[in-house]
């Protein structure tokens, strides 16, 4: 029960902390991935920890693509 609270809480405050941008970029959508931890229980925090946070992690380390035309 602990462990499914600090999950939760966990993941909720890594969600939130994320700029819009590096939403866009990974190409998953907030709100719905704020929902799915909350709705969820145990296992909603432990699918955005295994796939949603490491799409966020690879949106944040790709460098922009620059405009060149």
């Amino acid at each position: 029960m602990l462990a499914g609270l600090v999950l939760l809480v966990m993941a909720l405050v890594d969600l939130v902390r994320r700029p819009a941008d590096t939403w866009a970029l990974s190409g998953h959508n907030q709100l719905v991935w704020a929902l799915i931890v909350i709705l969820v229980g145990f296992v909603g925090p432990l699918l955005y920890l295994l796939i949603a946070r490491p799409a966020l992690e690879a949106a944040t380390q790709a460098e922009p693509v620059e405009d060149r035309a």
